[in-house]
């Protein structure tokens, strides 16, 4: 039973990591929609979201069987009658289950944290885009929202208090 919720918590979370693998690290697919296309395939969802859907789905199925394996050393616990040797089979499975979904859900939450922190581009603290542009021809009187305005080259975003413009994309 230890055995089986170790492989499973060490395959989850190399499992976790396939979303960012997917996305070829920084934002690259690797060329798998380029291949799609020359397929002939539509390419409808991103490869990303349907691997983070699998993943999902993944994480639903292990909270099923955290609930059935509780339930289980609830059931054995409750009918021990005074069976020294089934209560403690039945903390053991317990135990055993909630040491499983802390371990899944905290390497879910580690390498998501990771990927995120790497594909953002940022130093310590996170980072933003670090000034790519929208496109190649954007400026900054383009731009009205402050979230765009930091994303083109040479640009900052001004606050001016004045409605219904509530601050100004300007040239740094």
């Amino acid at each position: 039973m230890k055995r089986l919720f170790l492989t499973l918590s060490i395959l989850l979370f190399f499992a976790a990591a396939l979303p960012a693998l997917a996305q070829g690290g920084v934002g690259g697919d690797y060329g798998l929609g380029d291949t799609a296309k020359a397929a002939g395939l539509k390419n409808e969802t991103p490869v990303p979201v349907i691997i983070g859907n699998v993943i999902g789905t993944a994480l639903s199925m292990i909270a099923v069987i955290f609930f059935i394996l509780m339930v289980y050393g609830g059931f054995l616990w409750m009918t021990a009658h005074g069976n020294t040797d089934q209560v403690k089979k039945a903390q053991d499975t317990i135990i055993a289950a909630v040491i499983g979904i802390i371990i899944v859900l905290a390497s879910y939450a580690i390498t998501n944290f990771v990927f995120q922190s790497v594909g953002s581009g940022g130093g310590p603290g996170g980072g933003g885009g670090g000034g790519v542009p929208l496109d190649p021809g954007a400026s900054c009187a383009d731009e009205t929202e402050a979230d765009n305005c930091d994303l083109i080259d040479a640009c900052r975003w001004v606050d001016n208090n004045n409605p219904p413009n509530f601050g100004q994309c300007v040239n740094s």
